[in-house]
């Protein structure tokens, strides 16, 4: 983060959401939704964060690998309270940047495989807000015929 690795932050938050779909965990889809939030901040040019928010946010990424498990919650809200907080600062927009990585990444687990309902209550969308996200997008075109088959397959196989 302090190096500015946009590219890095968001491949954190892509691997993040892909455990997500399988996991459903809180704290991984809230990991996701972190790193893409401060990937998306660091992106911007109008966005200048000052160095004790930064350091704010290292220590309690520091604190989240450091605690327990059932501690690891507890820090990762502090640091999504710290974007959100600073989003409403100096954002340029009336959603902040935390809801609509919500929306985005609740419709990537929707891609995984996940209903849209579960997709939503595990980013913390609003379902009706992932389902106009999805039919703005092209996920139905990204989705592999056989994607259907193969997990269907695989779920059987399972099930044996």
């Amino acid at each position: 983060m302090k190096n500015r690795d946009v590219k890095g932050l968001r491949k954190i938050a892509a691997d993040a959401t892909d455990d997500a779909a399988v996991e459903q965990h809180r704290e991984t889809i809230l990991i996701s939704l972190i790193d893409y939030s401060l990937s998306k901040i660091l992106s911007k040019l109008h966005y200048d964060m000052p160095e004790s928010l930064v350091n704010g946010i290292m220590e309690n990424m520091q604190k989240t690998i450091d605690s327990p498990d059932e501690e690891k919650l507890k820090y990762l809200e502090l640091i999504e309270k710290d974007i959100i907080g600073f989003d409403a600062q100096h954002g340029n927009y009336e959603n902040n940047i935390m809801d609509k990585a919500r929306i985005k990444k609740a419709a990537k687990l929707y891609e995984k495989g996940l209903s849209l309902r579960q997709a939503a209550d595990i980013a913390g969308a609003s379902s009706s807000e992932v389902q106009d996200f999805v039919g703005k997008s092209k996920i139905y075109e990204s989705i592999k015929p056989g994607d259907l088959k193969s997990r269907l397959d695989a779920a059987r196989g399972i099930l044996q």
